[in-house]
């Protein structure tokens, strides 16, 4: 019953990390690729890892953000973060002095195809269905032991009534002279 609890338990966990908000800090918006690629190439140079992100503004304009690696699980843990990064010296030397939180919605899938997407459900199935074979074998085993100790259980029993039986004292009943 346990291992079922703590399966569950990841399960549930699994699902709603899928699709969790999530958080990130936003070094830099660009209406070039280029300018974003050469401040990634300056951060990435200084030790701060960053990636590019196309990022549709509105239905004509689109920009090339320049987003931090960490991801964030709290928007308090972002803004907390984004206090750190304004005062790191590094971030102070190349005079980045406009950091923006931005949000994401089940970023997991975020850059995903949706044949990508497919085959990592597939692979959450395949592993459910393990688990969940693991946890029928578990339960059939557990099923059988708890019939073994039953039997065990009523044998213990009657020999413990037979020993009973053999140990207690036997009444004589005197015979009187006649």
């Amino acid at each position: 019953m346990k291992k079922l609890f703590f399966v569950v338990s990841i399960l549930c966990l699994t699902s709603l990390s899928l699709f969790s908000e999530e958080w990130k800090m936003c070094l830099g918006s660009f209406s070039n690729y280029d300018k974003a690629e050469s401040q990634v190439k300056l951060l990435t140079e200084n030790g701060i890892e960053v990636s590019i992100q196309e990022y549709k503004k509105s239905s004509s304009e689109i920009l090339y953000r320049v987003l931090s690696s960490e991801t964030l699980p709290s928007k308090q843990s972002a803004m907390f973060q984004k206090e750190l990064l304004l005062n790191h010296p590094i971030i102070r030397k190349l005079n980045i002095n406009n950091i923006e939180i931005v949000e994401f919605e089940g970023s997991i899938f975020s850059g995903l195809k949706s044949e990508q997407i497919s085959e990592i459900f597939q692979s959450y199935q395949t592993e459910l269905e393990t688990v969940k074979g693991k946890l029928q074998s578990t339960q059939n085993e557990l099923q059988k032991t708890q019939k073994e100790l039953q039997a065990l259980k009523s044998e213990f029993n009657k020999m413990k009534n037979s020993l009973a039986k053999s140990q207690s004292p036997k009444t004589v009943i005197p015979v009187k002279p006649k």
